[in-house]
Formats: C-alpha cells, sequence, structure tokens
C-alpha cells in the first residue's frame, strides 16, 4: 500500500514508496529532546509521601496471607488492564497527532522514488494526492517515461 517495487523496460528495479514519517539523518528522540539529568540530594528533609504510612498491624497470619493475595491479584490483575489502558490511551494520542498534522496543518507527504543508490523526493500536500502520484508515478516507471533517468 505504502511501497511498490517496479521493473523499468530497461530491467531496473525501481522502489516507489510514501514517506510519512519523514527522515531524521541520525538525529534521535535522545538528541532532540534530552536535558541531562540531576540526582537530587535528599536533605534529610521530609518528603509528602512519608505520611502515608499506615499503623496496621500485621503480626497474624490471615492479614499476611490477605495482604499476598491482595498482591498477587495486583500484580496478575491490575498491571495488564494498566498496560493495555495506557496502550489504547497512547494509540489515540497519535491517532489524533496524526489527524492534525495532516489534515489540520496540511503536512506535506514525501513520495520517493530510488533505483541503484539515488532518490528522487516529491513533498505532496494531502493523502490522495500522494497516492495519486504514486500510482503515476509506478505507471511512469513501468511505461519506461520516468522524469528522471538512472
Amino acid at each position: 500500500m505504502f511501497s511498490s517495487r517496479v521493473r523499468d523496460p530497461r530491467g531496473n528495479t525501481w522502489t516507489v514508496r510514501l514517506r510519512i514519517i519523514p527522515e531524521r539523518k541520525g538525529i534521535g528522540l535522545r538528541e532532540r529532546f534530552s536535558k541531562p539529568f540531576r540526582k537530587r540530594k535528599n536533605d534529610g528533609e521530609d518528603r509528602w509521601y512519608d505520611y502515608l504510612d499506615l499503623p496496621i498491624d500485621i503480626d497474624h497470619p490471615m492479614v499476611m496471607v490477605a495482604f499476598a493475595v491482595i498482591f498477587l491479584a495486583l500484580i496478575f490483575l491490575g498491571v495488564p488492564l494498566l498496560l493495555a489502558v495506557i496502550d489504547l490511551v497512547w494509540l489515540l494520542l497519535i491517532l489524533l497527532g496524526v489527524i492534525v498534522s495532516f489534515v489540520i496543518l496540511r503536512r506535506p507527504i514525501t513520495v520517493a522514488t530510488s533505483c541503484n543508490g539515488r532518490t528522487h523526493n516529491f513533498k505532496i500536500r494531502g493523502i490522495r494526492t500522494a497516492f495519486q502520484l504514486k500510482a503515476k508515478l509506478v505507471d511512469d516507471i513501468m511505461r519506461g517515461d520516468a522524469p528522471f533517468r538512472v
């Protein structure tokens, strides 16, 4: 759907693809957004979570068994459910970002053709127009009428 391999009449194999995510050229997320982490010193001050200690007598074996059952239930049921909810929220945020960037902000999509190490890029606004250009390039390359030579 996003990538096609085509052979022209001279026998060269072309790859025509839509690039939705631009190339970063060696610059990753860590290099772009990270700041060095600084470790905090603990000055002996009380933290806000120091008051969450519960004054419960857990010497009785049934209380310890109940805590163990609750702990295991949280691990085997709570954590997978929490991860599933986090994945769903993350997926919805990514979908919202894609809709905003391509539909509302009209971010261009790159249609790239490559053969023998040479790449030609076309930046197109609109998803439908990008798919139409990709189909036209595939047809032109198959006929030998590519707008560029290898």
